[in-house]
């Protein structure tokens, strides 16, 4: 499943896990001011 800023891409082609090299989080809740965000582990999910 792809999905781009909260969008299912429903044409998209499989993603080649081995092709990731960058990754981006895109947060917005259209609220000004500071956040905190902390992220423990980052893993892929196999498929099932």
């Amino acid at each position: 499943m792809a999905i781009r800023r909260g969008h299912l891409l429903e044409d998209a082609s499989p993603l080649a896990l081995d092709d990731i090299q960058p990754l981006g989080l895109l947060i917005a809740d259209r609220r000004d001011g500071a956040f905190r965000l902390e992220i423990a582990s980052i893993e892929t999910l196999h498929a099932r």
